[in-house]
């Protein structure tokens, strides 16, 4: 009730006195990693997608989903190293993707279908390689 009566920032401040203070500003992020050496990882559900992202499976396998992940700015950069691991990315249709690379005794594949991106979303840009091993970019 003392709140909603509040008048002025002095008698907020009255209110408030005891909550912790708030919490500084996130530094910028430099390249977020993710790993798969001779296992897995995966990134799926709700997660924060870095403007920069890094993916090495090392005959590992790794799987990034990012139809509910919250994607900030106009473009986020995936760099792939599939070196005898497999990397499988699941793009939403609705957003652009531009997928380039290079498999050497491996496979690269775009399967992006139907994929209708609307405008003014964020660009994901994916650059990839595949030394013995694969790298697969699906829109659902």
């Amino acid at each position: 009730r003392a709140a909603i009566a509040a008048r002025t920032r002095a008698e907020l401040a009255e209110l408030t006195h005891d909550l912790p203070a708030a919490l500084p500003a996130r530094p910028a992020q430099g390249t977020s990693w993710i790993l798969a050496v001779l296992g897995s990882a995966r990134r799926d559900g709700r997660w924060q997608l870095a403007r920069q992202t890094g993916i090495v499976a090392l005959m590992g396998g790794c799987s990034l989903d990012l139809r509910q992940a919250l994607i900030e700015g106009n473009e986020v950069a995936i760099t792939v190293l599939a070196l005898m691991g497999s990397v499988r990315i699941i793009v939403p249709r609705e957003i652009p993707v531009e997928v380039e690379g290079l498999a050497i005794l491996g496979s690269k594949r775009s399967r992006l279908g139907d994929h209708v991106p609307r405008g003014g979303g964020p660009v994901v840009r994916i650059r990839g390689l595949a030394l013995m091993g694969s790298l697969e970019v699906v829109a659902r």
